[in-house]
């Protein structure tokens, strides 16, 4: 199970993370020449995972990139706000039910130590 919760509290936190990008992406796209960036999740977590396997504590920070808009705005933020939204959505959603993963585990867990 020790694997199970690196991963389910690493994907929380790089969530968490890519959260704050995603609003502050949003943030800014009223800022001339603004360039969004974006958590590349599956890169961050197989970092964490890949530290665990070698015995090291997994905080190293997620990794986060530029997102270059396929088109800039006519004022010049790379912002696609409809998109942003979007994905800053998907992302709440997908925290949630990272989050109830983890309550159910922890509930299965706490079941299996009291019996």
């Amino acid at each position: 199970m020790r694997i199970a919760d690196l991963v389910v509290r690493s994907a929380l936190s790089i969530q968490a993370e890519r959260e704050s990008l995603l609003a502050a992406n949003i943030a800014n796209a009223d800022v001339r020449g603004f360039i969004p960036r974006d958590v590349d999740f599956a890169a961050s977590l197989d970092d964490a995972v890949a530290a665990q396997e070698q015995g090291r504590t997994p905080d190293s920070p997620p990794i986060v990139a530029a997102v270059h808009a396929e088109e800039m705005r006519v004022d010049g933020s790379g912002v696609d706000l409809a998109r942003a939204s979007g994905e800053l959505f998907q992302n709440s959603l997908n925290y949630e039910a990272t989050m109830k993963l983890y309550g159910s585990m922890m509930a299965r867990l706490k079941s299996a130590t009291t019996v």
